[in-house]
């Protein structure tokens, strides 16, 4: 179940609150991306390796660290400042406006377009933490407060000398809610909120939200926008007790680099009960996705029946005691690969080029358990589940393997990791 907690189901939890996750309906790309549909030529394994490694080196391409380098070093100094010198707010301020500034660095800093999730929840750190007003600055290691009544607002100047405005606001109507999973918490949703951080008087980053929210119908409209040097970020949730929708989309200069949309449907999504805070699989019927990259490729997935995946691999892993990991892994793999559907083609063809699902696998590692009818300790085998990509031709392999740095990604692998070591720099107080 190890892999399923960490991997399958949050990406599955995540679609149930319409985070991008579980990826969409499986229709030919001639009907969906506008394409005439008539390159159906399936590839060998080894000419979608050329493929892929084409397709994410024009991703990486796009990525240029010293865009986001103003904006990065602004939040990381921030977070050195509020945690050394000092910073007095309230706490749970403090921990909403850290909260916002971690996720605004996530999204820029790691250019991960699924935390734009954060700033559409009720709860959202941007919406609490603009409810608390003042004008804080930063100098010589001391945090000074000046009121105000229409903002927050943090002023400081950052270690190579450059002066930083971070603000937070909100404007219109606010709904009020109480969520059941907090015991009695209260949530104000404000109509509009925006954060933005200015470096020498240019502005870096800026986030937007717009929420339309209708209390009595238990629905509600939101959608983010988070612009950095160029690189948009757009998320828009539309939500009902029955259905749930997400459109994520992420550009840098007008190109498409990754869009996607995700679909939920059930019961009481948007008014659960006490005891689907529970047992959350209640809410959900079926879920799907699709994921477009770089206009190149695009992954459909589905599943018809969460609540039956999630409640069965639950009964399978009670099924087992610890020393029986083979089985109840092989068992688990088998059953969820007959519920999950998640196939790749690329655009402008009608051909499934591959499909993904999961297998069992032994971790290389034993241990012991007492055994009182022995009084011997015995060893047990760990295993775990891992993604297995399929070919056309019923070659397979697990994802590892098959993007074995020492085959065909060898320098990709190295470019994303420089790539990310660039970024990490800007970052190192996170």
């Amino acid at each position: 179940m190890k892999f399923f907690k960490k991997y399958l189901l949050p990406c599955l939890a995540v679609a149930l609150t319409v985070c991008m996750a579980a990826c969409g309906d499986d229709a030919p790309a001639g009907e969906n991306d506008g394409g005439d549909g008539t390159d159906d030529k399936v590839l060998t394994p080894a000419e979608n390796k050329a493929k892929f490694e084409s397709i994410a080196s024009d991703v990486l391409m796009q990525f240029t660290p010293s865009d986001h380098e103003a904006v990065l070093t602004a939040l990381n100094d921030f977070t050195d400042f509020a945690d050394n010198g000092g910073l007095e707010i309230e706490r749970n301020a403090y921990r909403s406006v850290m909260g916002m500034m971690n996720s605004m660095a996530d999204v820029c800093g790691d250019n991960n377009l699924g935390r734009m999730m954060d700033f559409t929840r009720a709860g959202s750190d941007l919406y609490r933490a603009a409810q608390y007003y003042g004008i804080y600055t930063y100098n010589n290691g001391v945090w000074t407060k000046e009121e105000s009544d229409s903002k927050l607002e943090f002023r400081f100047t950052t270690y190579d000398g450059r002066a930083v405005v971070a603000t937070a606001t909100t404007s219109g109507s606010e709904v009020i809610f109480w969520r059941t999973s907090d015991v009695g918490e209260e949530l104000a949703v404000p109509e509009y909120a925006e954060a933005t951080i200015t470096v020498d008087g240019q502005v870096v980053c800026a986030v937007n939200v717009d929420a339309q929210l209708d209390a009595s119908a238990k629905s509600a409209v939101v959608k983010a926008n988070l612009d950095a040097s160029g690189y948009v970020f757009n998320c828009t949730v539309n939500a009902t007790s029955s259905k749930a929708t997400a459109d994520l989309a992420l550009k840098k200069n007008g190109t498409n680099i990754i869009l996607a949309i995700a679909e939920v449907n059930g019961q009481r999504m948007t008014d659960p009960s006490q005891s689907d805070e529970d047992n959350p699989q209640n809410l959900f019927n079926s879920a799907s996705s699709r994921v477009n990259i770089m206009d190149d490729a695009y992954i459909t997935a589905s599943c018809a029946n969460i609540k039956e995946l999630v409640d069965g691999l639950n009964n399978i892993e009670d099924k087992y005691d610890y020393m029986q990991e083979e089985l109840c892994c092989k068992e688990q793999a088998e059953f969820a690969n007959s519920k999950i559907d998640i196939k790749l083609y690329y655009t402008n063809s009608t051909a499934v080029q591959a499909t993904l699902g999961v297998q069992a696998y032994y971790e290389g590692e034993t241990g012991t358990y007492y055994d009182p009818a022995t009084g011997q300790y015995l060893p047990y085998e760990y295993w775990n589940n891992e993604p297995i990509i399929t070919f056309a031709d019923g070659s397979k392999y697990s994802l590892d393997e098959y993007f074995d740095d020492n085959v065909t990604f060898g320098d990709l692998i190295d470019s994303y990791e420089e790539l990310e070591r660039q970024y990490s720099d800007y970052l190192s107080y996170f």
